[in-house]
């Protein structure tokens, strides 16, 4: 949802109501879905999208405009860590509510598509050290830096030449590396992949009790997961996130601080747009 928020007025407008078609046909590639599983499924993103437009757009819509307010003065990254936690709060509350949903749809799977998204997992993986891992360390740093600066320019325009160097020197200090990531997100896969055996070996049990116990099982283990995507279970992993992100929020406001008078308006009418399409998209 959020890709789509950040993407560009007219691509949020045209997007929003294709999420639920978008989020199966990911899922699908990724667990192989069968024909018995689609129908629920199909309803529970419906339902989803459904509430996410009555409940979170209002919400994006204000935050948007805060930010634009707040935007028009030198920021600090106190704040800029503020907003960004206020968005992932928006997140946690709508990954929950689709947590039944995601818990149903487990407890479905077999261990045919629990392999096949190993399988799907090992292939993003590779796919993901290829775009950040290969070539020589200053190779490395030159792709993240221009990754950086294209993101930089969605919301500024045209970047200056000591903004540049600042994404750059950011790059050069960054706490947490690509390799790094990379090997906690394997992680975090080995760990859904041990939820997902678990509960199927409950949901295939004979005992009504354990079946019952599968779908209970699902939605802690999800809810869990999904904590320790933002939290680590590692101590130092966990604090090069802290650290990582104290990072980010200081080269956000420092580029909003750098940020030229036209910059300035590039910036304030993204975020007026994109808040007018959530407001528009939020009315019955």
């Amino acid at each position: 949802m959020l890709t789509i928020l950040f993407v560009g007025c007219s691509a949020i407008r045209l997007g929003y109501n294709q999420v639920p078609s978008l989020a199966y046909w990911w899922l699908d590639g990724y667990v192989d879905l069968t024909a018995s599983q689609t129908p629920t499924l199909e309803q529970d993103l419906s339902q989803w999208l459904d509430w996410h437009r009555r409940t979170q757009l209002p919400t994006y819509a204000n935050l948007l405009a805060q930010a634009q307010a707040q935007a028009q003065e030198p920021v600090t990254a106190g704040q800029m860590c503020k907003w960004s936690g206020e968005v992932v709060q928006q997140i946690d509350a709508a990954f929950e509510q689709f947590v039944p949903g995601l818990a149903r749809l487990a407890v479905s799977l077999s261990p045919g598509q629990i392999n096949h998204l190993e399988r799907q997992f090992a292939k993003a993986n590779q796919k993901a050290a290829d775009q950040y891992l290969l070539g020589t360390p200053p190779e490395r740093l030159k792709a993240s830096a221009k990754r950086l600066e294209d993101r930089a320019v969605t919301f500024l325009g045209k970047l200056n030449e000591a903004q540049r160097e600042r994404i750059q020197r950011s790059v050069a200090e960054a706490p947490l590396t690509p390799a790094l990531w990379l090997e906690e997100r394997k992680s975090r896969q080995q760990d859904i992949l041990r939820v997902l055996r678990r509960v199927h070996s409950l949901a295939a049990s004979p005992v009504a009790s354990e079946k019952v116990k599968a779908l209970d099982e699902a939605q802690a283990s999800l809810r869990a997961l999904a904590v320790s995507v933002q939290r680590s279970p590692r101590e130092p992993y966990r604090q090069l996130q802290q650290r990582s992100l104290d990072h980010q929020c200081q080269l956000a406001a420092d580029l909003v601080n750098m940020a030229t008078p036209a910059q300035r308006q590039v910036l304030l009418g993204k975020l007026k747009g994109w808040e007018e399409d959530a407001r528009v998209l939020a009315a019955p």
